[in-house]
């Protein structure tokens, strides 16, 4: 059983990666490759980390690895179980031959009863991917049981059982991947916005302008029975976590959420991450993130103690009152509290929301 909480089971047919965006910067993958590397069964995790990995800050190597004896996990499988999908590492990493994604995808096709979530910071391949005409499903090995399978994946239909997904952990990065995701044939489409690093509003998907509000990438109107259609099938939202964790506003959180509730898209919000708020309502027990409105209230020094974080609604960290008279309000004063104390509580609520047909 997987950790993460939005699936089952990691499987990690290939393994391997290499830093892309500022999503990248504090890797869970990487710093568990390393460790890895130096256990005697998993030493095969040399081959995608640098030589000294383990007693310096280096980590991905920029090589990925095909991982054989992990190729046919879910086969072994028989209970109904969503996989994530190269968990330690990116399917559509530009080392990856397309070769070993037809292995995989193959497996996929022979897997109907699960589940395969795929997540990556490489839509543009992702997209050659599905858009390459070559005839492998042909070489497929297992005969006629799942012909339909191979057929509509040789005719670039979407596979029922794979979820394809990117990551945008800020809005120049949904800006730049998810137009692309929306390219791409998929029976669920999803967004992680983890670690989110800054607004990400998913309504304005072609321009950085204010002035120019771009298309709603998560509403295309309502069906036949008045339901509204989503365009992005769900969105994961969460904090960073680990030693090097940034803060995340709590507006941003909100905002997002907000989004996909008037689209009716589901939102499943992970953790705060390291940062949050020590303050919790007497009554309700709820968390209770404090802000200040304006620079006045800066002024006054309201609330703010000794390891406090002032973060301006853009993004950027206050550290002086220069900073403060310059940022975007409401500023946010976070605490780094602990992932074990943050939680997932967004206000009054858990998010914890699926696709239709996809709860765990």
């Amino acid at each position: 059983m997987s950790k993460i909480e939005w699936t089952n089971e990691t499987w990690n047919p290939i393994i391997g990666c290499s830093k892309v965006s500022p999503g990248c910067e504090n890797c869970y993958a990487e710093t568990m490759a390393k460790r890895l590397a130096t256990i005697n069964t998993t030493d095969y995790y040399r081959s995608v980390v640098c030589e000294r990995a383990h007693v310096d800050p280096s980590g991905w190597n920029g090589r990925t690895s095909f991982i054989e004896h992990q190729l046919n996990k879910p086969l072994k499988r028989k209970k109904p179980t969503m996989y994530f999908v190269c968990s330690m590492g990116d399917l559509f990493h530009e080392s990856v031959p397309f070769e070993w994604i037809d292995k995989i995808m193959e497996v996929i096709a022979r897997s109907p009863e699960h589940t395969f979530q795929i997540l990556t910071k490489r839509p543009g391949r992702m997209l050659e991917y599905f858009s390459d005409e070559r005839d492998f499903a042909s070489d497929w090995s297992f005969g006629d049981k799942y012909l339909e399978e191979a057929i509509r994946f040789k005719l670039g239909l979407p596979l029922p059982n794979v979820w394809l997904g990117v990551t945008a952990e800020n809005q120049e990065q949904a800006i730049k991947r998810v137009p692309i995701l929306l390219q791409i044939p998929a029976a669920v489409r999803f967004v992680s916005v983890e670690p989110m690093l800054g607004p990400v509003d998913l309504t304005h998907m072609d321009s950085t302008s204010e002035s120019d509000p771009g298309y709603n990438a998560l509403y295309c109107g309502p069906d036949d029975e008045g339901d509204l259609q989503t365009i992005i099938d769900w969105v994961i939202c969460g904090g960073e976590s680990g030693h090097n964790a940034r803060p995340m506003h709590p507006n941003w959180v909100r905002d997002l959420q907000k989004q996909c509730k008037d689209a009716n898209a589901p939102f499943f919000f992970k953790q705060w991450g390291e940062w949050g708020t020590r303050w919790f309502d007497f009554t309700t027990k709820k968390p209770v993130f404090k802000m200040f409105d304006s620079f006045l209230r800066w002024t006054q020094k309201d609330w703010v103690h000794k390891g406090d974080v002032c973060l301006s609604l853009d993004g950027k960290i206050c550290k002086t009152g220069g900073d403060l008279k310059e940022a975007k309000y409401p500023v946010a004063i976070m605490q780094k509290v602990g992932k074990h104390n943050t939680g997932s509580m967004l206000d009054d609520k858990h998010y914890k929301e699926f696709p239709k047909g996809g709860d765990k």
